[in-house]
């Protein structure tokens, strides 16, 4: 018999969507391999039609999840880098003078960003990084990337500060640290774990 209360339909939806959710995302998985292109057509055709509410739930989301977002986009393009890498080299090949005239067009707006970047480092200089120090802080790292603790004779290597600039710390030889490149991807200007259990971030 169908419910036709509206609040009672959605709580039986929910109830049989909790007791059956393996077998309905598993048959949704199945489903979706056999009619991939369909599946493919309806998205997209969905996209279009609620384009802007879409962009409006996505903007919620990201508002409130923002940092949990950032992590999750950092780690998904270290695991995909090369196909991401590969389509991105495809599409600025096909569309180069597309990019270049918004390049163009925005170069005040990056101008900008690269100043403002520029003059924290100069605000919050000590003057204490130099060849010599950062030298020191790698043996005295022991050749060993601070988080992950993996031979950065063999790996790519990063210089990272431990408290972001972006959150107004000091540009110093105390707050930097040797990093593979991919814990330095991963971590970008997020705050340490130590720094967020102690001031509640």
């Amino acid at each position: 018999m169908p419910i036709k209360d509206p609040i009672g339909r959605k709580i039986y939806q929910s109830e049989f969507y909790k007791r059956n959710k393996e077998l309905l995302i598993s048959k949704s998985k199945e489903y979706k391999k056999i009619n991939h292109k369909e599946v493919l057509e309806k998205a997209k055709k969905y996209r279009e039609k609620n384009k802007t509410s879409i962009n409006k739930s996505q903007q919620k989301y990201l508002s409130s999840h923002r940092e949990e977002a950032k992590k999750r986009s950092r780690e998904y393009y270290y695991k995909n880098k090369e196909i991401i890498r590969n389509k991105a080299k495809i599409y600025y090949k096909n569309n180069r003078h597309k990019i270049n005239a918004y390049f163009s067009k925005n170069r005040e707006h990056y101008n900008a960003l690269h100043r403002i970047r520029a003059s924290r480092i100069m605000d919050a200089n000590d003057h204490t990084i130099n060849q010599t120090s950062l030298i020191l802080l790698l043996e005295y790292q022991k050749n060993k990337c601070s988080i992950c603790k993996c031979d950065l004779r063999k790996n790519k290597k990063h210089l990272d500060h431990i408290m972001p600039l972006s959150k107004w710390w000091i540009h110093s030889i105390f707050n930097i640290q040797w990093l593979c490149a991919k814990c330095n991807q991963i971590k970008s200007a997020s705050l340490p774990k130590w720094q967020l259990s102690i001031f509640n971030f």
